[in-house]
């Protein structure tokens, strides 16, 4: 979750200053605070949303992970596939997510996509497993070259293998597919800079489609 006001950290010679910061953060806090609207049940909510990804490439290499590169002519790719294994974890998962959490806090979801074929019935089973829940799609073409923040190492950025080789590291990561990557970018910088989707609110919840949530005792956006 990230919060939308500042937090003064501070040392103990500037205590009189921070003291006054935090006095005007807290008054500026109780005002905020009091943004809030009410479910049908009059359940009082904090503005808020649960943010999901459903993020798949068009171009199927654009799924590929590399397996072995000792050089141009010896790279081995495996084959992977986010789609099928994303809407398997939303199977999994959501219902959990509805039952657990969202039946009785009615917060609204963001679902982020890539416009490929076939993500309208996605969407649709999606929502389905989240009966009751406003759920916001929200495309988001993070694939193409035009989009690329780096235009001219596109085909570098986008070949596991060459980038293995390239940029060797001990955590595997630049051996991961191209669509792995573009889901840490949407998480970290896209979904923030790239869409204003997320301005209308003051929290929100990132859940990875394996995440599964089991037993939630508070609000924990009100809890905030």
């Amino acid at each position: 979750m990230q919060r939308a006001f500042h937090v003064c950290h501070f040392h103990f010679l500037i205590v009189p200053i921070c003291v006054c910061q935090l006095c005007a953060a807290l008054k500026h806090e109780k005002k905020q605070v009091l943004e809030i609207h009410s479910d049908a049940d009059g359940k009082e909510l904090a503005s808020a949303t649960v943010v999901l990804l459903h993020l798949v490439p068009e171009n199927p290499s654009h799924s590929q992970s590399c397996t072995k590169s000792t050089g141009p002519t010896d790279s081995e790719y495996l084959q992977e596939s986010p789609r099928e294994k994303n809407m398997q974890n939303f199977r999994e998962n959501l219902p959990h997510l509805h039952s657990n959490f969202l039946a009785t806090y009615k917060y609204p979801v963001t679902l982020f996509h890539a416009p490929f074929h076939g993500v309208t019935d996605d969407i649709a089973e999606i929502k389905s497993l989240l009966p009751g829940v406003n759920v916001e799609a929200q495309p988001l073409d993070v694939f193409s070259k035009d989009r690329f923040f780096s235009p001219e190492h596109y085909e570098e950025y986008t070949d596991a293998c060459l980038m293995q080789r390239t940029y060797p590291d001990n955590c595997g990561c630049s051996r991961r597919h191209f669509a792995y990557k573009q889901m840490n970018y949407v998480f970290t910088y896209g979904m923030f800079f790239d869409t204003d989707v997320l301005h209308k609110y003051r929290y929100w919840l990132r859940i990875d489609s394996d995440s599964r949530v089991k037993d939630v005792q508070e609000d924990p956006f009100q809890a905030m």
